[in-house]
């Protein structure tokens, strides 16, 4: 059996969290002022769904079966109100929140100036 090494004295009095963060290549930067013009969603084993705004007909729209039912529920945003899809970029909007604050790994696009 391999031998288990010791714990550095240095590195054990070193208080936690001191490191200097990673850069991660899935780390995303959102601005709220900025008009978001879809999201792509990192879903469990290791697929991923892309919900867009359509903007002929002011809609979202998505292929992905469960974000479809979770999208005609409607989520709510900050203020408490009920958001629904035909809301468009304002639903795109908290649509982000409801996925960032549930844990997923979204990413917002930006795709028109």
């Amino acid at each position: 059996m391999p031998r288990k090494k010791r714990a550095d004295s240095a590195n054990m009095n070193k208080p936690i969290g001191d490191e200097p963060r990673k850069q991660d290549d899935s780390e995303c930067i959102v601005e709220t002022s900025v008009n978001i013009d879809a999201l792509t969603v990192h879903l469990p084993r290791g697929y991923s769904a892309i919900v867009r705004y359509d903007p002929v007909t002011g809609s979202i729209r998505t292929g992905h079966a469960g974000l479809c039912a979770t999208m005609q529920r409607g989520v709510r945003d900050w203020d408490g109100r009920r958001i629904f899809p035909r809301d468009g970029r304002l639903f795109l909007k908290a649509f982000y929140d409801y996925l960032f604050v549930n844990g997923y790994a979204v990413c917002p696009v930006r795709a028109s100036e």
